[in-house]
């Protein structure tokens, strides 16, 4: 996201000017539609699929708050990371919220009104597993290429950006080692995804992908994960 963009916001956001969140929301819009869609099919897969709603979905819900009730700044956070906090925290409310009323109306038997993402049950499981399995397969991808940042997984991929001091501490490491682990998995996990989908892509366009320009270590990163997804497809033909 873009930090002048974050921080025009938020002053917005202080001074009540509603005109001024318009269009700072307008000219964020596809940044947060990113992030949104970046939450639903990553930490926030599986919760996205019990409660039966598409990333644009959700997407639309923080689209909605945003302008009702954005985020206030702090001044010991930058622009950016206050925005991106709001946003996780307002989808996550929104799935969860979504899932106890789904929850509610089959305690007290009610039928479920027609979802068109999910027919049946059953459709909205193999959701949750094509979550699961995506979640394993990011796991192999980086335990075949990227090993090292395999142990900071869990916490530094998915925590917010936000956190870094405190994970740092915790870790025994360096915020600038969080950073550098979280950027590299994160173009591994791009490249992967883009190249599942288009296993003959360029190279340029992957790069354009990942967000990364075409240097010697993006092309090491899509061979790696290249021949990492060969070795998985003929592994499971």
């Amino acid at each position: 996201m873009d930090e002048r963009l974050c921080g025009e916001l938020l002053r917005a956001a202080q001074a009540a000017d509603q005109e001024g969140i318009g269009r700072a929301v307008a000219a964020l819009d596809p940044a947060l539609r990113n992030h949104v869609r970046a939450l639903c099919q990553g930490s926030m897969g599986r919760l996205r699929a019990r409660a039966r709603v598409t990333w644009e979905d959700v997407a639309q819900e923080v689209a909605i708050k945003v302008l009702r009730a954005p985020p206030s700044g702090s001044e010991d956070r930058p622009p950016v990371a206050t925005v991106k906090r709001w946003v996780e925290r307002t989808s996550k409310n929104h799935l969860i919220d979504l899932k106890r009323r789904k929850s509610e109306r089959l305690a007290v038997g009610a039928h479920e009104p027609e979802n068109p993402m999910f027919a049946t049950e059953a459709e909205a499981t193999v959701a949750e597993l094509t979550a699961e399995h995506l979640e394993r397969a990011h796991r192999r991808l980086l335990e075949a290429c990227y090993p090292r940042g395999l142990a900071l997984y869990d916490v530094a991929l998915e925590e917010r950006d936000d956190n870094d001091e405190r994970l740092a501490s915790d870790l025994g490491t360096t915020v600038n080692n969080i950073q550098a682990c979280r950027t590299r998995m994160r173009k591994y996990l791009k490249a992967r995804d883009h190249l599942e989908r288009k296993p003959f892509a360029n190279p340029e366009d992957v790069a354009v992908s990942m967000g990364a320009p075409l240097n010697q270590e993006t092309q090491n990163i899509i061979a790696k994960v290249r021949h990492h997804l060969a070795l998985e497809h003929g592994g499971n033909a």
